[in-house]
């Protein structure tokens, strides 16, 4: 008698379990997906990353996971530059302390210290930053800068609100690049 409680108390757990961590259904994927204080989109250009997996999708297809929902939204050409870039934080940095910084990275980079380098050196927190990324010359926060500056010519981008700055430097030339647009939300198994 006792190991029939056992068994139906292991159901009971494993059920509940279960439940608890269903995916959600296409409904309420397409209900979280129009919700734009959970949604980002991500921009994966031809050869990155789980680029070919977006790729075999189509415009409008929902793949629904164990903790988001994504939605391809775009799937075309644009013109790209491909920079590499060093993520700095600031906020405990004096201005003058951020300038001595920039002049330290332009020296280091002209002499011929590397983005990857550079990354072990100045990065900042889980993301440093990228050897290689592609970046669409018409993307805002970038746009002024591409269309300044030549490949191999270092630049900075400030982000004061978030105290931080990039170093970047664009590798070539822009060029046209398939991109897939993926709109995305997370979730929480219920």
């Amino acid at each position: 008698m006792p190991q029939f409680f056992f068994i139906i108390i292991n159901w009971c757990v494993c059920f509940g379990m279960l439940a608890q961590n269903r995916l959600i259904t296409g409904a309420e994927a397409v209900k979280l997906l129009e919700n734009p204080e959970v949604t980002s989109v991500t921009e994966l250009f031809e050869g990155e990353y789980l680029f070919d997996m977006y790729a075999k999708r189509d415009i409008g297809e929902i793949i629904i996971m164990s903790e988001s929902v994504e939605k391809v939204i775009a799937d075309e050409y644009i013109m790209a530059q491909d920079c590499g870039f060093v993520i700095v934080k600031t906020l405990v940095m004096t201005p003058g302390e951020i300038k001595a910084m920039k002049e330290d990275m332009l020296h280091s980079y002209y002499s011929g210290i590397g983005i990857t380098e550079m990354m072990t050196l100045y990065g900042s927190g889980k993301f440093p930053g990228a050897e290689s990324m592609y970046i669409a010359v018409d993307n805002p926060l970038y746009a002024v800068f591409l269309k300044k500056n030549k490949p191999g010519q270092p630049f900075f981008v400030d982000y004061p609100e978030s105290g931080e700055f990039n170093f970047m430097v664009a590798h070539k030339y822009a060029e046209k690049k398939r991109i897939i647009k993926v709109l995305q939300a997370g979730y929480k198994g219920q």
